[in-house]
Protein backbone atom coordinates (compact mmCIF):
# COMPACT_ATOMS: atom_id res chain seq x y z
CA UNK A 1 0.00 0.00 0.00
CA UNK A 2 3.07 2.18 0.86
CA UNK A 3 4.59 1.79 -2.29
CA UNK A 4 1.17 2.85 -4.22
CA UNK A 5 0.93 6.21 -2.81
CA UNK A 6 4.69 6.73 -3.41
CA UNK A 7 4.04 6.35 -6.83
CA UNK A 8 1.04 8.34 -6.93
CA UNK A 9 2.99 11.51 -5.37
CA UNK A 10 5.35 10.88 -8.25
CA UNK A 11 3.15 10.73 -10.72
CA UNK A 12 2.60 13.97 -12.80
CA UNK A 13 1.05 14.22 -16.22
CA UNK A 14 3.73 14.98 -18.76
CA UNK A 15 3.23 16.96 -22.18
CA UNK A 16 2.92 14.08 -25.06
CA UNK A 17 5.82 15.04 -27.79
CA UNK A 18 3.58 16.58 -30.16
CA UNK A 19 3.19 19.50 -27.44
CA UNK A 20 7.11 19.44 -26.80
CA UNK A 21 6.92 19.80 -30.58
CA UNK A 22 4.60 22.65 -30.70
CA UNK A 23 6.49 24.20 -28.16
CA UNK A 24 9.74 24.08 -29.39
CA UNK A 25 8.36 25.13 -33.02
CA UNK A 26 6.72 28.46 -31.31
CA UNK A 27 9.96 29.24 -29.57
CA UNK A 28 11.66 28.85 -33.05
CA UNK A 29 9.22 30.96 -34.74
CA UNK A 30 9.47 33.92 -31.70
CA UNK A 31 13.32 33.58 -32.22
CA UNK A 32 13.51 33.72 -35.81
CA UNK A 33 11.25 36.81 -36.40
CA UNK A 34 13.95 38.40 -34.19
CA UNK A 35 16.23 37.96 -35.61
CA UNK A 36 14.51 38.27 -39.49
CA UNK A 37 13.90 42.09 -37.77
CA UNK A 38 17.43 43.05 -36.57
CA UNK A 39 19.44 41.33 -39.21
CA UNK A 40 16.70 42.68 -42.26
CA UNK A 41 14.68 45.04 -40.94
CA UNK A 42 13.23 45.74 -44.94
CA UNK A 43 12.93 41.39 -45.43
CA UNK A 44 9.60 40.83 -43.20
CA UNK A 45 9.12 37.29 -44.44
CA UNK A 46 11.49 34.72 -42.39
CA UNK A 47 11.59 31.08 -43.68
CA UNK A 48 9.27 28.41 -43.38
CA UNK A 49 10.49 25.62 -41.23
CA UNK A 50 9.32 22.27 -40.14
CA UNK A 51 10.21 20.73 -36.63
CA UNK A 52 10.88 16.66 -36.70
CA UNK A 53 12.72 14.37 -35.04
CA UNK A 54 12.34 15.41 -31.53
CA UNK A 55 14.48 13.56 -28.54
CA UNK A 56 13.89 13.62 -25.46
CA UNK A 57 16.71 13.16 -23.06
CA UNK A 58 15.99 15.25 -19.62
CA UNK A 59 12.47 16.41 -18.04
CA UNK A 60 12.26 18.37 -14.68
CA UNK A 61 9.28 19.02 -12.51
CA UNK A 62 9.01 22.58 -11.36
CA UNK A 63 6.33 25.27 -10.32
CA UNK A 64 5.89 28.42 -12.66
CA UNK A 65 3.17 31.03 -11.16
CA UNK A 66 1.34 28.16 -8.86
CA UNK A 67 1.13 25.69 -11.83
CA UNK A 68 2.88 22.07 -12.05
CA UNK A 69 5.01 22.49 -14.79
CA UNK A 70 8.11 20.96 -16.30
CA UNK A 71 11.25 21.40 -18.25
CA UNK A 72 12.36 19.84 -21.02
CA UNK A 73 15.55 19.08 -22.54
CA UNK A 74 16.75 17.47 -25.46
CA UNK A 75 17.08 17.77 -29.36
CA UNK A 76 15.32 18.17 -32.80
CA UNK A 77 15.54 18.58 -36.57
CA UNK A 78 14.39 21.62 -38.15
CA UNK A 79 14.03 22.46 -42.11
CA UNK A 80 14.28 25.87 -43.59
CA UNK A 81 12.77 26.71 -46.41
CA UNK A 82 13.84 30.32 -47.97
CA UNK A 83 11.64 31.37 -50.03
CA UNK A 84 13.35 34.21 -51.74
CA UNK A 85 16.42 31.81 -52.93
CA UNK A 86 16.28 30.34 -56.41
CA UNK A 87 19.17 27.57 -55.59
CA UNK A 88 19.68 25.58 -51.91
CA UNK A 89 16.41 26.95 -50.88
CA UNK A 90 16.14 24.11 -48.44
CA UNK A 91 18.51 24.02 -45.42
CA UNK A 92 18.04 21.22 -42.65
CA UNK A 93 20.19 21.19 -39.44
CA UNK A 94 19.91 18.55 -37.47
CA UNK A 95 20.36 17.50 -33.66
CA UNK A 96 19.60 20.91 -32.28
CA UNK A 97 19.77 20.87 -28.36
CA UNK A 98 16.47 23.07 -26.94
CA UNK A 99 15.10 23.74 -23.46
CA UNK A 100 11.51 24.76 -22.84
CA UNK A 101 9.65 25.36 -19.72
CA UNK A 102 6.04 24.27 -20.49
CA UNK A 103 3.51 25.14 -17.97
CA UNK A 104 0.08 22.91 -17.06
CA UNK A 105 -2.97 24.21 -17.01
CA UNK A 106 -5.35 23.71 -14.39
CA UNK A 107 -7.82 21.73 -16.48
CA UNK A 108 -4.84 19.27 -16.93
CA UNK A 109 -4.96 19.32 -20.69
CA UNK A 110 -3.40 22.60 -21.84
CA UNK A 111 -0.25 23.40 -21.83
CA UNK A 112 1.74 27.11 -22.15
CA UNK A 113 5.19 27.50 -23.67
CA UNK A 114 6.49 29.81 -20.26
CA UNK A 115 9.62 31.72 -20.75
CA UNK A 116 11.61 33.82 -18.41
CA UNK A 117 11.71 36.98 -19.14
CA UNK A 118 14.81 39.58 -18.16
CA UNK A 119 14.22 42.83 -16.80
CA UNK A 120 16.93 45.59 -16.52
CA UNK A 121 17.66 44.70 -12.66
CA UNK A 122 17.04 41.46 -10.87
CA UNK A 123 13.58 42.12 -9.72
CA UNK A 124 12.39 42.44 -12.84
CA UNK A 125 12.62 38.69 -14.31
CA UNK A 126 9.12 37.12 -15.11
CA UNK A 127 7.55 34.32 -16.31
CA UNK A 128 5.64 34.70 -19.48
CA UNK A 129 3.23 32.49 -21.06
CA UNK A 130 2.08 31.76 -24.17
CA UNK A 131 -0.95 29.43 -24.90
CA UNK A 132 0.77 25.81 -27.63
CA UNK A 133 -1.87 24.95 -30.10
Amino acid sequence: MVLVAVLLVGCQALPKTTVVERAIALQFRQTQAELSTLLRPDDSAPPDFRISHVKVSDRQSLIIGDLKSVRVQGTYDVTLTYPDRRLNSRVVQRQNPFEVFLQQQPDGDTWRLAQLKQGTQAEDERWLTTLIQ
